[in-house]
């Protein structure tokens, strides 16, 4: 509209001041008309308001303003739709057989996991680097603006824990004393012939300790002491772009009925849906046989995952007093984890080591390994992780030999989950007072410039107020002698008194210096001579007549 605006002012004022020097007008007036034609903001610059064309330069000047006001009736603002939904995706319905470690070391008749299999390791580099977890979902969008939120089944454990206090005293120099500890490890599975565990080698063990009492002596020692066992649990997810962000957990694990009362706090985990009972495979990798052989080197369900917790949280802060230097105690420090825990504001001489404190690292630790195991979970529904068996395989025509081997099958499953799709819309809002305001203005501008195209009939052709075109019509010439400094003009506005003087057609004046010389001569646009159209003495030029040829 501005642009349409510019153009529309640019040619009612080309058209008024073609107009006005038809009709006859003063030098000056002329000029200033074809100064606040080229800019309205002559009028500032001159100090001058004279004639319809300056009401029209107000009005054109203020519909720039006009323009900012109009902007400022429409605004966009973000609406949030939401909306019920299906959706479809893959999920595991059971931790694959040999999943996450592989068996390499026997002490004192436990089988050892020394290594994590191909398929976890690749669970491990991801939530070390905190990539973003992918998931395939049916009937979610794939753009940044669409989110689907629901339920969804995977692999986690459920949490019996016992809540309890410690006393510990600060040793006389022949003993540490634990202030800090996280450690996990995997329930035993022996291997004595005959035998067949009901668990070991499937739960997984969490201790931790901490000082959280200033004292020095008593029970300063907060315990809990948790039993994860294998499950499937009920994850809250919201995916975005297929990229998935895991909602807060909002069921209370299990305490024991022999946990310290007041010592029990909220820790939240997720809903448990189902318990997994020991596979088939892992109970015959404890059981087959006296020969450790048969079993080391195969792959352990549980094992990896057992040790990986232990390798990341793993850690520990122990004290002991130094009797050879009483300005500082002997510390203990281990595992990257306790990084954050480890603050010894009291110091760490013999008598203030013991009067730290430490923070609670359960919420973390139940947070990273849920951050874990979705990520194993995801890896197994999208990856063709198969569950391993034992078989007999014939060695030699005699002899036949157990042997652990992947199979075909893959425990995942394909549901449908209810959910709620919300969707981000950008709407366009409008004031419309503001809007009606600067319409309305602008209607206002637009009229204020129609009476500057009063009178364009007379001109009979297209005009301009090209500084050519308006030379061409002046035949208007005047310098400076380079003598005296004095102003010869010549022109046909005084041909009349120096008719013997040559036309002279340049000038070495500014355009301000001619009019300030010419300013107050009555001059009119016509006939100034046969056949010359030129500005001329208004009593001197006739009106051009139609059909007639001019040069």
């Amino acid at each position: 509209m501005g642009q349409t605006l510019a153009i529309m002012y640019g040619e009612a004022t080309s058209l008024s001041w073609w107009s006005s020097a038809m009709q006859g007008q003063k030098l000056d007036r002329l000029h200033f008309q074809w100064e606040v034609g080229v800019s309205p903001l002559k009028m500032l610059h001159r100090l001058r308001f004279q004639g319809w064309f300056s009401i029209a330069g107000i009005a054109f000047m203020t519909f720039v303003g006009l323009e900012a006001l109009i902007q400022t009736a429409s605004s966009t603002t973000s609406v949030i739709l939401s909306y019920q939904a299906q959706f479809n995706t893959t999920i595991p319905n059971a931790f694959p057989a040999g999943l996450s470690g592989i068996l390499a070391s026997e002490h004192h008749g436990t089988l050892d996991t020394a290594y994590f299999t191909p398929t976890f390791l690749q669970v491990l580099q991801n939530y070390t680097a905190q990539s973003p977890i992918a998931m395939e979902v049916d009937g979610c969008s794939s753009t940044a603006s669409e989110s689907c939120g629901f339920n969804v089944q995977g692999l986690g454990f459920q949490y019996d824990c016992t809540a309890s206090r410690l006393t510990t005293q600060p040793s006389n120099g022949t003993s540490r004393n634990t202030l800090f500890e996280v450690y996990f490890d995997l329930e035993a599975a022996t291997r004595e012939r005959g035998t067949v565990p009901a668990s070991g080698g499937w739960k997984i063990n969490l201790n931790t300790a901490w000082k959280d009492s200033i004292n020095s002596s008593g029970s300063v020692l907060t315990v809990r002491n948790c039993s994860l066992t294998p499950a499937l649990v009920e994850y809250s997810v919201n995916v975005t772009a297929q990229k998935v962000i895991l909602q807060p957990p909002r069921s209370a694990v299990n305490w024991t009925s022999n946990s310290t009362a007041d010592q029990t706090s909220t820790l939240l985990t997720d809903k448990v849906t189902k318990l997994l009972p020991l596979l088939e495979y892992d109970q015959n990798t404890t059981n087959f046989g006296a020969e450790f052989e048969f079993g080391l080197g195969t792959y352990s369900t549980m094992g990896g995952i057992a040790l990986a917790f232990q390798s990341i949280f793993g850690s520990s802060v122990s004290a002991k007093q130094d009797p050879t230097n009483p300005k500082g105690a002997i510390l203990t420090v281990q595992g990257a984890f306790v990084a954050p825990y480890a603050q010894f504001p009291a110091g760490t001489d013999n008598e203030k080591v013991f009067t730290n404190t430490f923070a609670s690292p359960m919420d973390q630790l139940m947070s990273n390994i849920r951050d874990m195991m979705f990520r194993t979970s995801m890896v197994v529904a999208q990856n063709n992780v198969t569950d391993w068996i034992w078989r007999n395989d014939t060695v030699d025509s005699a002899e036949t030999r157990l042997n652990a081997v992947p199979t075909n099958n893959r425990p995942v499953s394909n549901i449908t989950a209810p959910g709620r799709i919300q969707r981000t819309q950008i709407v366009y809002t409008t004031d419309k007072t503001v809007l009606g305001a600067g319409i309305g203005l602008m209607f206002l501008a637009l009229l204020l410039m129609l009476p500057l195209y009063w009178g364009y009939w007379r001109l009979g052709r297209e005009v301009s107020m090209s500084p050519l075109e308006i030379a061409k019509a002046l035949h208007y010439s005047t310098i400076k002698d380079p003598e005296t400094d004095a102003l010869v003009p010549y022109s046909l506005l005084d041909v009349k008194e120096q008719p013997d003087q040559p036309r002279q057609y340049a000038s070495n004046l500014s355009g301000h210096e001619l009019v300030k010389f010419l300013g107050k001569v009555d001059v009119r646009y016509g006939e100034v001579s046969p056949n010359v159209l030129g500005i001329g003495l208004s009593d001197f030029t006739s009106a051009a007549r139609r059909d007639e040829k001019y040069i």
